[in-house]
């Protein structure tokens, strides 16, 4: 018994990751286990006891050692699932689940108890998933934005989002109206339809600066042939 809680001492000042914390943990309850198998009434059986007072405090400490090192690995593992959730939703161009995933992910990794041997790769990656959740929500944010501005009352652009910047680019149909209906007006006099198109466009811009206020990022307007007609600045 002497000899195996040695062993377990020896494996205990060296146990880092958590089957060296279970073997440490198993070392102690072998040696525990012999010293309980010495009958009472036997010159060594005082002795025996007084071990065992010694050692089950060591193997508890041990043992607690080991459920905290298997917790940690439990949610360390529910981490990376849901960081590589989060990074197909991405590559899929769904950034609403994404950002779902990449909060779970966070909160899994912020529960990773301290003091074990995955606490300071938590730490890490409780700060990488801040980033990531924070560019995933504002990628959504920027995305309802444009939403709102392509789409409504009808589609009048497609949008692309990139690090650098935020893409807009008019669609055909789109265009085609608004020179139609300029060129008809400014041909006729039509003062009430140039203005209302004027005013249209002059509305379009504002948004596009909204979303490019919004969002932080400069934003570039092509037309359909992909021809920059313009672009807009944060604060511009």
């Amino acid at each position: 018994a002497r000899k195996t809680a040695e062993l377990a001492i020896a494996r205990q000042n060296v146990a880092q990751k958590l089957p060296d914390w279970q073997q440490a943990q198993a070392t102690w309850q072998v040696a525990i286990n012999t010293l309980q198998q010495i009958p009472s009434g036997t010159t060594v059986y005082a002795e025996a006891q007084q071990l065992l007072a010694s050692y089950q405090p060591k193997l508890a400490t041990v043992r607690d050692r080991t459920t905290k090192e298997q917790l940690a690995q439990k949610v360390y593992t529910q981490a990376t699932t849901y960081e590589k959730q989060a990074k197909a939703s991405q590559q899929n161009n769904q950034w609403s689940q994404a950002a779902v995933s990449w909060q779970k992910a966070l909160t899994a990794a912020q529960q990773i108890p301290t003091g074990t041997s995955i606490t300071e790769s938590a730490q890490t990656r409780v700060a990488d998933y801040t980033g990531f959740l924070k560019q995933a929500q504002t990628v959504v944010k920027i995305r309802g934005d444009l939403e709102r501005v392509c789409l409504a009352p009808e589609k009048i652009c497609d949008y692309t989002i990139t690090n650098e910047a935020i893409q807009v680019k008019f669609v055909p149909a789109y265009e085609r109206k608004v020179r139609t209906l300029g060129g008809m007006s400014q041909f006729s006099g039509d003062q009430e339809t140039m203005y209302r198109v004027n005013s249209h466009l002059a509305s379009l811009g504002n948004a596009l600066q909204a979303v490019s206020n919004n969002a932080g990022m400069p934003l570039q307007v092509y037309n359909s042939d992909n021809q920059l007609l313009g672009a807009f600045v944060p604060g511009g």
